[in-house]
């Protein structure tokens, strides 16, 4: 199908903090140039992916998110 999309929108099940209100729906919009974006994300990430070049983290060694990622490698 050649549909041409040109905005998305997030429904959460939980109320608004400010307005209480369900649904609580976040629209927003896109233009081409951004689809073009995350394509080159897309491949970008699936060389790396496919090259197994992955994150080693921040360097910091008190870093809590690098540690747990490091432990779970383990």
């Amino acid at each position: 199908n050649n549909y041409v999309v040109s905005y998305a929108a997030y429904e959460f099940v939980e109320p608004d903090k400010k307005t209480k209100l369900l649904p609580n729906i976040h629209r927003f919009s896109f233009t081409p140039e951004h689809v073009d974006v995350v394509k080159e994300q897309i491949r970008m990430v699936w060389e790396k992916i496919q090259a197994h070049d992955f994150y080693t983290g921040c360097g910091d060694e008190q870093c809590d998110a690098c540690n747990r990622s490091k432990a779970l490698k383990q």
